[in-house]
């Protein structure tokens, strides 16, 4: 899989509100951040299918 990432936030995600689990709003640029350090590789592939405008929060060894 490979991911194309437009514009890397500079946000600090620990300084995010949180919204719900694995979620947090943005000040900056108004959205939900969506933390997907956690999810499987297959479980990312769906979610980037199913949103693919959605901002995320992600570690690179889930992509591997």
């Amino acid at each position: 899989m490979q991911l194309q990432i437009d514009k890397k936030c500079s946000q600090n995600w620990a300084e995010m509100q949180s919204v719900e689990a694995q979620q947090k709003f943005c000040e900056l640029c108004s959205k939900c951040v969506h933390d997907l350090d956690y999810y499987s590789f297959k479980e990312l592939k769906t979610f980037l299918k199913d949103n693919p405008t959605a901002c995320v929060k992600i570690n690179t060894r889930n992509l591997e």
